[in-house]
């Protein structure tokens, strides 16, 4: 199947400032709406330093026109550690909690060898990537399990903005998790190959900003945890 080289440059520039779209909904919804719940406060970290990364990648391009990727490299661990800190406020259990200090130390961890000996901060961190993508996809699964045996799956679930978070972060990071891992070794060795794989991604991240978009917009089906802080209150 032939895919015309306009239409790929046309989706991996547009993912680039697509991102934008996220980013000003979070502003709307946190300074001027003033209605956040946590999860969406810290989606919005999530995306402010999307944003703040891509500036400072262009900044870097322009000092060093050949390689960007340390930006990446730190990217990916300060990613992860947002993704893995939202997940956390839904863990309660002290083996579920001891799971999670465990998996996040050791990724942290292996993501900084990676960089330092493996693949390093010249290269594509393409295993560190694989691997955050694996670990996110099973704090998702975990995460709509316990939806499912919760008060909350009794609501629409339009309604809960961790099912939009949690939708958006399956997407991305399991659709991508072979973009990731082969980019570095095998997906190089043919430029075309290469270059339509990341076009893919890119796709694929305007559909994840925009499922992270209507979790973010401030919604007007109360959920079970705004409910509760109101009688709280």
């Amino acid at each position: 199947m032939h895919i015309p080289d306009e239409l790929v440059r046309l989706t991996m520039k547009s993912a680039t400032w697509f991102v934008l779209v996220p980013f000003f909904t979070a502003i709307y919804a946190w300074f001027v709406k003033r209605e956040m719940l946590p999860e969406q406060k810290m989606i919005s970290a999530y995306i402010f330093l999307a944003v703040l990364t891509e500036i400072a990648a262009d900044i870097m391009h322009k000092i060093n026109p050949e390689n960007n990727l340390p930006i990446l490299h730190v990217y990916t661990l300060l990613q992860f550690l947002l993704i893995a800190l939202l997940f956390r406020k839904f863990m309660q259990k002290p083996h579920q909690i001891q799971i999670w200090w465990v998996v996040t130390i050791v990724f942290l961890s292996g993501s900084i060898i990676n960089s330092l000996f493996i693949q390093t901060i010249w290269k594509f961190n393409g295993y560190a990537r694989a691997a955050e993508s694996l670990i996110i996809v099973l704090f998702v699964v975990a995460y709509f399990f316990k939806l499912l045996f919760s008060e909350e799956a009794k609501m629409p679930l339009y309604g809960i903005p961790m099912f939009w978070i949690s939708t958006a972060l399956l997407f991305y990071f399991s659709a991508c998790f072979f973009v990731f891992l082969l980019s570095g070794d095998v997906l190089i060795i043919n430029s075309k190959v290469f270059t339509i794989s990341w076009a893919f991604h890119d796709l694929i991240l305007i559909i994840h900003y925009i499922f992270i978009t209507a979790a973010l917009w401030p919604t007007r089906q109360p959920t079970l945890y705004m409910s509760r802080s109101s009688q709280a209150h």
